[in-house]
C-alpha cells in the first residue's frame, strides 16, 4: 500500500506539472510548481545511478516518464528525477544515461541522430551531441519557477523552449544561448508545440489558447479557440488536419490550421495529455486514469481501449518499424498495438528488459521535461 500510495503521489506531481489538475488559477500560481524536491520526495526508484546502467523490468516498470522521441534509429525516454534512457532495439531493453541534474524532465526533442535537447523543471535544458549517451547542461534557472514543458527544433542549430508563464526560449545556436520571446499577452502557460512539412506550427496552451504560425515560428497569432479548457497537446492527421486535446477528454479538429474548428466525438471525460499519428494512419490520445483513444478518421471520431489500468499516462511515441506504439506514464513503457478492423484497441505491457548483470550501480550526482 506505501508503494501505491508512492506512485501516486508521483503521478499527481506530474499532472500539476503539465497544468491537468487545474485549468485556473487564483493567488499566486507559482506555488503549485514548487514541488517537494527530488532529494527529499519518497520514490519507489532509485533516484541515482552510474551512467550506462541496464534498466532492469522492475525498475523500468516503476519509472515515471514523460516524454520520447526517436534520435536516428534509437529511443530516447526522459522523466522523474532527471532519467534519461535510451533503447536501440524499439523498447525491449534501456540504458540509462548519465546526466548533471535529477530535476523532472518532461520533454525531448532531437535535430538528427546525434545532436538532442532535454527540457524540464527548474528551467533546466541539457544537451547531447552523440545520440544521448551523455548530457551536458545548457540552462538552469531555479529560482525563476518557470518549468518547462516542450521542445522543438527545425534542425542541429535552430529550436525553441515552451514553459509556464507564457516562458517561449529560441536559440540560434544549438542552444549555447537562449533568448526569450513574448508571443503571447497572457501569461499562459505553453504545453506543446507541433510543426507540419509547410513550416507552418502551432502551440497548444493553457485556458483554451491556441497560437500559430505560419513562417516557421517568425511570427505567432492567436487561432479562434473552439474551447475555454486548457489543451496539453497536438497532433497532425495523415489528411494534414490539426488536432489539439486536453482537459476533460475535449477534441477539437482543424481542417484549415487553425483558423476554424470542429469538436471531436470521443468517448470519455479523462484529461488527455499526450497522443500521436501511428504509421498505419490511426491516432492514439493518451492519459489520465488509464485512458487510450484511438481514431481511424483522421480524428474526427475517438474509441476509448478497453482495458486499461487506472493509471497516467504521459505520451505516446509512434513505432516507425510496425503500426504500433509506446505509451510513457508512471509505469515505464507499455506497448500499444491498434486493433484488426472491427475489433478493440488493445494496449499491453512492454517486453520487460532482462535483468541487469552490473553489480549494484555507487551513488552518483542527480539528475534533472508531457
Amino acid at each position: 500500500m506505501a508503494r501505491l500510495a508512492v506512485r501516486r503521489l508521483l503521478a499527481a506531481a506530474a499532472l500539476i506539472a503539465v497544468g491537468a489538475l487545474g485549468a485556473t488559477r487564483a493567488g499566486d500560481a507559482r506555488a503549485q510548481y514548487e514541488s517537494p524536491s527530488p532529494a527529499t520526495q519518497p520514490s519507489a526508484v532509485a533516484p541515482v545511478a552510474a551512467a550506462d546502467q541496464p534498466l532492469t523490468g522492475r525498475t523500468l516498470s516503476r519509472l515515471l516518464l514523460q516524454a520520447a522521441t526517436f534520435a536516428g534509429n534509437r529511443i530516447v525516454a526522459v522523466g522523474e528525477h532527471g532519467f534519461v534512457i535510451r533503447s536501440d532495439d524499439l523498447g525491449k531493453s534501456w540504458i540509462r544515461a548519465s546526466t548533471p541534474h535529477r530535476a523532472m524532465l518532461t520533454a525531448v526533442a532531437f535535430a538528427d541522430e546525434k545532436n538532442g535537447w532535454a527540457a524540464g523543471h527548474d528551467g533546466l535544458i541539457l544537451a547531447t551531441r552523440d545520440g544521448g549517451a551523455t548530457w551536458t547542461e545548457q540552462r538552469y534557472k531555479p529560482d525563476d519557477k518557470q518549468p518547462l514543458f516542450a521542445l522543438h527544433f527545425t534542425d542541429a542549430t535552430h529550436g525553441y523552449a515552451l514553459g509556464a508563464y507564457g516562458l517561449f526560449l529560441e536559440t540560434a545556436d544549438g542552444g549555447a544561448t537562449w533568448a526569450p520571446r513574448a508571443i503571447v499577452q497572457e501569461d499562459r502557460h505553453l504545453y506543446a508545440i507541433v510543426a507540419d512539412a509547410q513550416g507552418r506550427m502551432a502551440i497548444a496552451a493553457e485556458a483554451g489558447t491556441l497560437l500559430v504560425s505560419a513562417d516557421r515560428g517568425k511570427t505567432w497569432e492567436l487561432s479562434a479557440s473552439p474551447y475555454k479548457g486548457s489543451f496539453f497537446g497536438l497532433v497532425l492527421a495523415a489528411d494534414g488536419a490539426l488536432l489539439a486535446y486536453g482537459l476533460r477528454g475535449n477534441v477539437f479538429r482543424s481542417a484549415d490550421f487553425g483558423k476554424t474548428w470542429s469538436a471531436s466525438a470521443t468517448e470519455g471525460s479523462a484529461t488527455l495529455q499526450g497522443g500521436a499519428r501511428l504509421s498505419g494512419g490511426d491516432i492514439v490520445l493518451v492519459g489520465s486514469a488509464g485512458a487510450v483513444v484511438s481514431s481511424r478518421d483522421n480524428g474526427a471520431t475517438f474509441r476509448r481501449v478497453a482495458g486499461q489500468k487506472a493509471m497516467t499516462y504521459s505520451a505516446a511515441l509512434a513505432l516507425p518499424a510496425a503500426p504500433g506504439a509506446l505509451l510513457l506514464g508512471e509505469a515505464g513503457a507499455v506497448a500499444y498495438s491498434p486493433p484488426a478492423p472491427g475489433n478493440a484497441p488493445v494496449a499491453t505491457p512492454a517486453p520487460a528488459p532482462p535483468a541487469a548483470t552490473a553489480p549494484p550501480a555507487a551513488t552518483a550526482p542527480a539528475t534533472q521535461s508531457k
